[in-house]
Parts: C-alpha cells; sequence; structure tokens
C-alpha cells in the first residue's frame, strides 16, 4: 500500500438524546446508523469519539463521526463553487439523514481542512 495522504475532515456529531427525550446507547447509533449511513456513501472507514456537550443548557453525551478525504486541493470555503457546492450538499445530506435516523432536531456538521495520511507498515 502506498501512502494516502488527505486535506480534508468531514465531521457530524449526533446527540445521544432523541428529541422525545429516549437516551441512545453509543454502540446501537453506530451500527444502526452511522455504519450504514457511511457505507451507502462509500466509506469503509472512519472515526467515532464520545463526547460530553451542551444542547439547550443541558449535558448531552453525543458522537462526533469523521471521515478524511482528498479533495485534490480544492477549498470547500474560498475555492470551486462546483466544488463548494456537491461537498456541502453531501456534508448537510448526511447530517439530515442522520438526524432522522436518530430522531434528533440537528446534527451538527463541519468541514476543516488538514494535513493527514495513512503509512503502511
Amino acid at each position: 500500500m502506498d501512502n494516502i495522504e488527505f486535506d480534508t475532515r468531514i465531521s457530524w456529531t449526533i446527540g445521544l438524546t432523541t428529541k422525545h427525550g429516549d437516551v441512545l446507547t453509543p454502540s446501537e447509533v453506530i451500527a444502526h446508523t452511522i455504519v450504514p449511513t457511511l457505507a451507502a456513501r462509500g466509506f469503509d472507514g472512519f472515526s467515532v469519539t464520545e463526547n460530553w456537550g451542551y444542547w439547550k443548557g443541558q449535558p448531552e453525551r453525543s458522537l462526533t463521526v469523521s471521515v478524511c478525504v482528498d479533495v485534490g486541493g480544492h477549498d470547500f470555503i474560498d475555492g470551486d463553487a462546483a466544488v463548494n457546492s456537491h461537498a456541502l450538499s453531501f456534508t448537510e445530506d448526511v447530517a439530515r439523514h442522520l438526524a432522522a435516523l436518530n430522531q434528533q432536531e440537528c446534527v451538527l456538521w463541519t468541514i476543516d481542512k488538514i494535513v493527514g495520511g495513512l503509512a503502511p507498515a
């Protein structure tokens, strides 16, 4: 395997309390919503971290899911309008899908420029 480099990280943060007050378990959210959602979009590798944060002034556990991609030097924020539009549309589509599956009012998404990669053994 050759070195693989990434220049962009896309993340989604999903609360573990539904809009109806039910508490979700991280393993169920990962297995039943995150894995199938990302697999359907061609991702077979991603990271998930568990967090504590605040929503509407109340503490809440959440999961942040991150994928790293190489967009070939395109800048999602200030760059090519077509690339920007596609990236934002993809990111928002995944956020809406995860929000619906997990009964959330919304899902936070972010797009960050990074320097990263995979190094072979």
